[in-house]
C-alpha cells in the first residue's frame, strides 16, 4: 500500500470531477522496464486525459472480497445464476441482495458496482402507458419497481459506480431515465423471431453488434447468438442512452451512454448472458469488464476507507 500510495493519492478526489475519461490500466508487478517511482512520474506529467491506473502485486496474500450489489438475488433458482457467472470473473465476490436489505440504499454504499437483474413485467404506468396492463404476463411487482428505481438513482447520479443491467434490469434502466417499452412483443411488433422461452428453456437467436462502441470494443463481435427469454423490450430509448445491438427483427437487445464523457460505466443488454456458455463472447467479455470496472472502483474509492 506505501508503494501504490503516491499514485493513487492522485486519484483519491477523482469522484469530484465530473469531465473524466475513464480507462483502467492494470500494471501487474514491477514490470522490467517501469519501477513504481517512473510509473508515479508518468502519473503526475501526464497531460491528456486523465486514466485511473489501477496497481496490483502478486503473492501478497489473499484479495480483499469485493461487494456487487444485486436489485434481487433471492427468492427463485434462478437469481442464483448472476453471482455463480461473475464469480467466474471475480472468485472474491461477495454479493449484497439488495432486496432484502433492511436499508437497500445504505447497502448499496458499501458496494462497487450495481447488477440489476431479471424479473417480471415493469408496470407499465412507470413509461406513461397505464393501459398496456393487460399485456403483462402477471401483475407488476410495484415494490420492486420502486425500490430498483431508487437503487438505479443512487448508484449512477450520487455513487457514480458501475452498472450492469441485464433482460428487465436493461428495461428498467430504460424507464429510470424516461424511455417506454413495448408491453409485449407478439401484441405490439409481431416477428418471427423468438424472444420468450421455448418450453422451459431459453431461446437463442442471433444479434448484431454496432460498430465503434463500447460493447464493439469489450467483446469485438459483430454478431452472435444469445440467450432469450423475455416479452417485453425497449420501444422509444431514453435520450441518454444510445442503442448498441438489436436482433434481426429490430429488437433492441443492448444501449449504453450517448456520451459517457463524465459518466460512470454502464451497460444494459436484454439477453441472458448468465445463462450462456462462458465461452461465448457475450456472456465472458460482459463478465470480465463490469468485474474490471468495480474492481478500478473499489480500489479508488472502497480501499482504505
Amino acid at each position: 500500500r506505501n508503494e501504490e500510495g503516491n499514485i493513487r493519492g492522485i486519484f483519491e478526489d477523482l469522484r469530484h470531477v465530473e469531465s473524466i475519461t475513464k480507462e483502467v490500466i492494470f500494471v501487474e508487478g514491477h514490470s522490467k522496464d517501469k519501477t513504481w517511482e517512473t510509473l508515479n512520474h508518468e502519473a503526475q506529467s501526464y497531460q491528456g486525459p486523465i486514466h485511473l491506473i489501477l496497481l496490483k502485486q502478486k503473492g501478497k496474500g489473499k484479495k480483499d472480497a469485493v461487494q456487487l450489489g444485486f436489485s434481487k438475488a433471492s427468492g427463485a433458482p434462478k437469481y442464483k445464476n448472476y453471482i455463480r457467472w461473475l464469480q467466474h470473473a471475480l472468485p472474491n465476490l461477495e454479493p449484497v441482495d439488495l432486496s432484502i436489505a433492511p436499508d437497500p440504499l445504505a447497502s448499496l454504499e458499501t458496494c462497487s458496482g450495481l447488477v440489476l437483474t431479471g424479473g417480471p413485467d415493469i408496470a407499465p404506468r412507470r413509461y406513461g402507458h397505464p393501459e398496456y396492463e393487460p399485456l403483462c404476463t402477471e401483475p407488476p411487482d410495484e415494490a420492486r419497481d420502486e425500490l430498483e428505481m431508487h437503487l438505479v438513482e443512487h448508484a449512477i447520479e450520487r455513487l457514480q459506480m458501475p452498472v450492469l443491467a441485464i433482460c428487465r434490469g436493461a428495461q428498467l434502466l430504460n424507464v429510470a431515465f424516461g424511455g417506454t417499452l413495448l408491453a409485449d412483443i407478439p401484441t405490439q411488433k409481431p416477428t418471427e423471431i423468438i424472444h420468450w422461452k421455448t418450453g422451459e428453456s431459453d431461446s437463442y437467436h442471433p444479434i448484431t453488434i454496432f460498430p465503434a462502441t463500447l460493447l464493439w470494443k469489450y467483446t469485438r463481435t459483430e454478431s452472435a447468438e444469445v440467450a432469450s427469454a423475455h416479452h417485453q423490450a425497449v420501444a422509444e430509448i431514453a435520450p441518454v442512452f444510445t442503442v448498441t445491438a438489436i436482433a434481426p427483427d429490430g429488437v433492441v437487445e443492448a444501449f449504453e451512454w450517448a456520451n459517457p464523457q463524465g459518466r460512470s460505466f454502464l451497460l444494459a443488454v436484454q439477453w441472458h448472458p448468465e445463462r450462456m456458455p462462458w465461452a461465448n463472447p457475450l456472456s465472458s467479455s460482459l463478465a470480465e469488464r463490469f468485474v474490471v470496472e468495480a474492481e478500478s472502483y473499489a480500489a479508488m474509492f472502497k480501499e482504505g476507507g
